[in-house]
């Protein structure tokens, strides 16, 4: 993993960290790794009108997530978040994610979310514009 590149994801997202992010050692918590992920995925979605966090019809929960730690990032540090569809389910989607900074891995891992109702939080399946928009971004 460690001789990972961006090229490997099919989109890239920029974020910087910020000081709140930063632990006593003086790196970015492990924690907000995940949230970078999230961040990253949740922005794909709503730039794609997959998901709308105020009106829309579904919803995405992280039911699973794994995140490895390679090496630190800090304050003010550029990261590129990396990420590609792995599996496409009937209500589920696995993501695999990386976070880069001056092109070298940091952290890499996995979030699967889980599309449910908004109204019932019961899973939904995923529609056909949803599926095609995740198809482009798959690996290979």
């Amino acid at each position: 993993m460690r001789n990972e590149t961006i090229k490997k994801y099919n989109v890239v997202f920029e974020i910087n960290t910020r000081l709140s992010d930063i632990d006593v050692n003086r790196n970015v918590n492990n924690f907000f790794y995940n949230s970078y992920f999230d961040t990253a995925l949740n922005n794909f979605l709503i730039a794609n009108k997959i998901i709308d966090f105020n009106k829309g019809k579904i919803l995405d929960l992280v039911v699973e997530s794994k995140c490895n730690y390679y090496q630190p990032a800090s304050f003010p540090d550029h990261l590129k978040i990396g990420f590609s569809v792995k599996k496409i389910g009937n209500t589920s989607v696995t993501y695999i994610l990386g976070a880069f900074k001056e092109n070298k891995i940091v952290a890499s891992g996995h979030i699967v979310h889980v599309y449910v109702d908004r109204a019932t939080y019961r899973p939904k399946k995923l529609s056909r514009k949803f599926c095609k928009i995740l198809e482009s971004i798959k690996i290979k």
